[in-house]
């Protein structure tokens, strides 16, 4: 069984500030294949506060450094599409086949698409008499 006890926060792995563990219940065995940290409304403050200093400096990059970003996640994704698979098929219950034909592939070809999208999106266009500017807001909670 794998354990996840820490939250990735800032760039590292840290403990929580209000633990909590949730079971990982595997779908086809209905065993507990892991536990993973839980946080609490300071663990959130915590990663906000986090990602907005990041966006001070991110939101400053060029397309091309977001695309070469993007490519490296796809990137590893690949390398480490083994260890996805496993993990998709525990979590859903699914086939490992499946997952790593289907489901690993296609998180790798979101973010290759969303590096090939960069290459010709429109940041600022003109629309009528109107210019639109497409620009980083700002830190979303998704």
């Amino acid at each position: 069984m794998k354990i996840h006890s820490k939250l990735y926060i800032g760039g590292e792995w840290v403990d929580p500030l209000n633990p909590s563990i949730f079971e990982v219940v595997n779908p086809l065995t209905e065993t507990v294949c892991a536990t993973v940290a839980g946080g609490g409304e300071d663990d959130v403050a915590r990663a906000v506060a986090a990602a907005r200093e990041a966006f001070k400096e991110f939101s400053q990059s060029s397309v091309e450094d977001r695309r070469a970003m993007l490519e490296r996640i796809a990137a590893g994704i690949k390398a480490r599409a083994d260890e996805f698979s496993e993990a998709i098929s525990m979590e859903m219950g699914a086939p490992t086949w499946w997952s790593s034909r289907a489901q690993v592939p296609a998180g790798i070809a979101h973010y290759s698409t969303a590096a090939k999208v960069l290459e010709s999106f429109e940041f600022q266009k003109i629309q009528g008499t109107t210019a639109i500017r497409r620009e980083p807001i700002g830190v979303c909670g998704i």
